[in-house]
């Protein structure tokens, strides 16, 4: 699966996950209000004629919601998801997959947990972020496939 497909599959599936919340936001927005109340329960609303309402307040701007979600990929491990409206932009965070990667043959620089390399023959899976030399002990890395053994030559 190609990154950009990726992060439309994760894209949609957090929309489908906060498709609820929407429709019970918008339900609470379309609830109608007492007069004199700000529309939430318990509260006084603002001050006005006669206990009636007050003064209209300026507009604000429209809030961001499932429509604006992007979703950037790393090519690796991480998303970062974001709200984009025109000019507007915001961060909600990133996260990262338990996804192995690959690295092809061990050299000597730092791996990441998740990395797996071919270390004497054998593929290695990395538990933490290391230097060291996979089968050198320690919980680093571990054994994923044994090296096998050499096959007799056959003389047909």
């Amino acid at each position: 699966m190609q990154a950009d497909e990726l992060a439309d599959v994760v894209a949609g599936a957090i929309r489908v996950a906060v498709a609820p919340l929407v429709s019970r936001i918008a339900a609470l927005e379309a609830r109608p209000t007492l007069p004199g109340r700000d529309g939430r329960d318990g509260l006084p609303g603002p001050p006005g004629a006669n206990g009636l309402d007050g003064a209209k307040g300026a507009d604000g701007l429209h809030g961001l919601g499932v429509d604006d979600l992007q979703v950037a990929h790393d090519g690796e491990r991480a998303f970062t998801l974001r709200c984009v409206s025109g000019e507007r932009v915001k961060e909600l965070g990133t996260f990262t997959i338990p996804a192995a990667i690959y690295r092809g043959v061990w050299i000597e620089k730092t791996y990441d947990r998740g990395d797996c390399v071919t270390w004497a023959g054998s593929v290695w899976h990395c538990n933490a972020a290391t230097a060291s030399k996979p089968g050198e002990g320690g919980p680093a890395w571990t054994l994923q496939v044994k090296r096998g053994r050499d096959g007799r030559d056959g003389g047909k």
